[in-house]
């Protein structure tokens, strides 16, 4: 079940009128969505009555309520049954609940054995990645603008998502069998910082390669980076690994320093040809340098992207 179907269900719900109770509507043999009395969106795991769950937890946008048997009410009805609960209680983040929801749907499909362990491991997951403070600096931002770049380049952005190293801070942004590209941008040419670690090739059978990417302020046709997430978006099947990975990179949502950038230039280079720093004294480690690429060979980028299918 896709985030707009979802979406959609709940737009045929109402808030309940009473504290204790929620509208609810079911969207397979276990799982429900409601609304709350202060019209918050919900998720419901209904499970039987041996289940216990040490629910309670409470983060940015998420809390995870537990219902004992008979505690728990449906237009005024007692339910003999366990409910599981996880409110957004942030309405700022309804479309990201609701690709949380698409996560846990597709999971209980999958697992014929879906439990409610299983259910709040998931949510829990969610809670961390929502609880990250971390905020984004202009230069993580145009990183990021280049990485989403990059993924919407390719010929299946989806399968490259699958591929997508940055947000956990690998050497290599995007890594598959066979090939690991860097992609770097900046505002000042084909200049740009590296680390001596993403420059050595003599022990790695893969193929290296960094994405150089010249980009400039462009109010008239650029695209922010909140602009570029949204095409993205579009394009996907599934929007949960995508998100994830936006969470766990630092972006919670649009930011005002955010600029829209368009390309100036771009080289798609082999790490064999970029000017780089080839001896050190022994003792000296975590060398970092900046290389202008501008006068380096090329690849062939439109081939170097189909490897990423």
């Amino acid at each position: 079940m896709k985030t707009d179907i979802i979406l959609d269900k709940f737009k045929l719900l109402s808030g309940s009128k009473n504290h204790d109770e929620y509208n609810l509507i079911s969207i397979n043999s276990n799982l429900y969505i409601g609304r709350n009395y202060e019209n918050n969106l919900c998720l419901f795991l209904k499970f039987c009555s041996n289940h216990t769950l040490p629910f309670g937890r409470k983060t940015k946008g998420l809390q995870l309520i537990f219902y004992a048997a008979n505690t728990f009410s449906i237009k005024g009805i007692s339910s003999i049954d366990n409910w599981g609960c996880i409110v957004c209680t942030d309405k700022e983040k309804d479309l990201l609940f609701a690709t949380l929801i698409e996560g846990v749907v597709d999971l209980a499909h999958k697992n014929t054995n879906f439990s409610p362990e299983d259910f709040s491991n998931y949510i829990y997951e969610w809670q961390d990645l929502l609880s990250n403070e971390k905020t984004l600096n202009n230069n993580e931002l145009i990183g990021l603008w280049g990485e989403l770049y990059f993924i919407i380049s390719t010929p299946y952005p989806e399968r490259t998502i699958n591929y997508w190293r940055g947000p956990e801070s690998k050497v290599f942004d995007f890594s598959k069998k066979g090939i690991d590209i860097e992609v770097k941008t900046s505002l000042k040419g084909h200049q740009h910082v590296f680390n001596e670690d993403q420059l050595i090739s003599s022990n790695h059978k893969s193929k290296r390669y960094v994405h150089s990417l010249y980009v400039q302020e462009d109010f008239s046709g650029g695209n922010t980076t909140t602009q570029l997430i949204d095409k993205i978006r579009k394009l996907l099947k599934k929007q949960g690994p995508f998100e994830k990975k936006l969470l766990s990179y630092g972006y919670n949502g649009p930011l005002s320093s955010e600029k829209p950038l368009c390309i100036k230039g771009e080289r798609m280079i082999s790490i064999n040809n970029i000017p780089k720093v080839l001896n050190k004294d022994i003792g000296v480690y975590n060398v970092r340098f900046e290389s202008n690429l501008s006068f380096s060979e090329t690849e062939n980028i439109s081939n170097i992207l189909k490897d990423f299918k």
